[in-house]
């Protein structure tokens, strides 16, 4: 038996990076989700290697086969609107398109950044220190103007159109929700209360005639100035509503897709899988569920859900391995992935080792089941 001290001085030189990088399902936590003209979507989500977007077609299905990554280290995605998807990194916030190009539209760093889309122009809108600002922009992403504020005070917030106008759904920190008409002049409108509850990632969306606002347990109509005119408390008992989606359908946490009227009245219910945390986006003929366990799409008409598919692969961020030999040719490599815990928030770092008789595979080294890490004795 070699000495390990003694093994480990033994060494093949430079650390070797893997040719190919190890690949796995990715979790799209805080995801935006948009139809495409082919009736099929794109979705993007943030990574600890920048962001990453993946199309999926009308079945469901995601392609291609891996997510392009657009590198920038870790942001998070906003809102898909149009044909952008705001986000918001370690430089600032602002919009990029579906092939990656982006625009940086302030510098105020890791902010909430929404966007929303009436036909003509978007409404581009971030926080800063409890501060909502807006700045109008046009259909090609070049700024109207300059920001102006929204709200003040805010805890979280959501932007939505409907017709040629915006609404604000503003969170204050007791649950009370302010609806703030923005107009595509610019100027905001007076706010008006629009009632009590938890707010979700995404959770106001325009209908043809006005808004619906979903909170925790109810899903409330409102008008163009933000001003309620229904209410609909029939989310199932026991259940929380995580999403809703333009087309009006929303989503709760046991898997009930609800199907509203511009009321907030619902007209009809589907099942899918049950989700912690999901993204909706509807199409002409389809709605599309993202959750954790990958994308699902209902058909509007019929309501029957495809079964749910992983979402595209994605690089798995590693380090370089160290690599040492023994004498007798067998070959150690050490490195560092992070991982993501299934279902959580929390994220941590492990430490990955394995023993080979080749020193000529690092490859496979690389792409080694995701697993405890494991001790070698020589």
């Amino acid at each position: 038996m070699i000495n390990l001290a003694l093994f480990l001085l033994v060494t093949l030189g430079p650390p070797i990076i893997p040719s190919t990088p190890a690949l796995h399902p990715a979790t799209p936590y805080n995801a935006a989700a948009a139809a495409t003209a082919d009736d099929g979507f794109v979705v993007a989500y943030g990574s600890p290697s920048g962001i990453s977007i993946v199309h999926v077609d009308e079945a469901g299905t995601p392609s291609p086969e891996h997510a392009a990554v657009l590198p920038g280290g870790f942001a998070f995605v906003g809102d898909a609107a149009g044909e952008l998807i705001s986000y918001s990194d370690a430089n600032g916030a602002g919009v990029m398109r579906f092939d990656g190009t982006r625009t940086q539209l302030t510098s105020t760093v890791y902010p909430i950044a929404r966007l929303a889309w009436n036909g003509h122009q978007y409404l581009f809108a971030w926080n800063d220190r409890g501060t909502i600002n807006g700045l109008l922009l046009d259909a090609h992403a070049t700024p109207i103007g300059r920001p102006f504020t929204i709200a003040t005070f805010i805890a979280w917030f959501s932007i939505a159109s409907s017709g040629d106008s915006f609404l604000a759904a503003a969170f204050l920190g007791n649950d009370s929700v302010l609806a703030i008409p923005i107009f595509s002049s610019g100027s905001v409108g007076a706010p008006t209360d629009a009632g009590t509850g938890r707010f979700q990632p995404h959770d106001l969306v325009g209908t043809e005639s006005g808004y619906l606002l979903g909170l925790t347990d109810t899903i409330l109509a409102l008008d163009r100035n933000g001003r309620p005119r229904a209410a609909t408390k029939a989310i199932p008992e026991g259940e929380t509503l995580l999403a809703i989606t333009a087309g009006a359908f929303a989503l709760t946490d046991h898997g009930t897709l609800l199907a509203l009227d511009a009321n907030a009245r619902i007209t009809a219910t589907s099942k899918v899988p049950a989700q912690l945390n999901a993204t909706l986006a509807t199409s002409q003929h389809g709605v599309l569920v993202v959750g954790y366990d990958g994308t699902s799409v209902v058909d509007r008409a019929t309501l029957r859900v495809t079964p749910p598919r992983p979402i595209a692969t994605v690089p798995l961020a590693q380090s370089a391995p160290q690599i040492a030999t023994a004498n007798d040719g067998t070959t150690l490599a050490l490195w560092e992935v992070p991982f993501n815990r299934h279902r959580s928030d929390a994220s941590a770092t492990t430490r990955r080792s394995m023993a080979t008789a080749s020193s000529s595979t690092p490859t496979a080294l690389a792409s080694a089941p995701r697993s405890a890490p494991t001790a070698a004795t020589f």
